[in-house]
């Protein structure tokens, strides 16, 4: 499926590790799409932009090779892992070597090179969600029910995969464990069971200094946007690449 002018494309440093994954498939060329397999021989470029339907479709097609080997147990999560290891710490040690690419480590700075604390970790990760994708925003608030959670809510975006939810949860969670942070995270919301947008709670260790930093973020209330609202905003179309 091509997708139509103006839909929303990712990086290349996302769709890379995919399809060099896919590549060493015996049988990749079997499994995905005809209009696809282009991926396989074409150069892919960390810094270009690629229509973000065909990296969904393509993890979709890897997903699916792992989880019939049963090589992992919760595949979208361990996608999550390795990406935030790969891109913010160049850590590659759970890719098998075919996989790996020369890439790796590209966020690095944004990533692990200085000290966070809990709240710097969550306004980076916003920052970190516009370098992948030229489409949504990423948005933190204090959660109203706990002193050491953090809703956070995907607007202006919709994924195709639903395990893309706990891909990015597991990708969070790793970034924190790379700061010296715990998380802990779960989905409160899902476009695929019929919100409006998606939306996760991360709960962190209740110490007074992680408390403390995430009174800098925003309270949760009821003026944060949802992807109704924000359907027909010119600050969340595609942004310039």
């Amino acid at each position: 499926m091509l997708p139509r002018a103006n839909e929303p494309r990712q990086k290349g440093v996302g769709l890379l590790p995919i399809v060099q994954a896919l590549r060493g498939h015996p049988q990749a060329h079997a499994l995905i799409p005809h209009s696809l397999q282009h991926y396989l021989t074409s150069k892919v470029l960390p810094s270009a932009w690629y229509p973000e339907l065909h990296c969904e479709e393509l993890l979709d097609v890897l997903a699916r090779t792992l989880e019939s080997k049963g090589t992992t147990r919760d595949v979208w999560s361990f996608f999550g892992r390795v990406a935030a290891q790969r891109d913010l710490a160049g850590m590659q040690h759970e890719v098998s070597p075919p996989a790996r690419i020369d890439s790796a480590g590209v966020y690095r700075k944004i990533g692990t090179a200085s000290e966070v604390d809990v709240a710097g970790l969550f306004l980076r990760a916003s920052k970190l969600w516009q370098l992948y994708h030229d489409t949504g925003e990423m948005l933190f608030a204090r959660s109203p029910l706990s002193d050491c959670s953090v809703v956070t809510r995907l607007v202006g975006f919709r994924f195709v995969n639903r395990g893309a939810l706990a891909l990015h949860a597991e990708y969070m969670v790793e970034y924190g464990r790379l700061a010296g942070i715990k998380l802990r995270a779960r989905v409160t919301r899902s476009t695929f069971d019929g919100a409006t947008c998606c939306e996760w709670s991360y709960t962190t260790e209740p110490t007074e200094h992680n408390i403390a930093a995430l009174h800098a973020l925003p309270p949760l209330d009821d003026s944060w946007p949802t992807q109704a609202s924000i359907a027909r905003s010119p600050s969340l179309q595609p942004r310039k690449r």
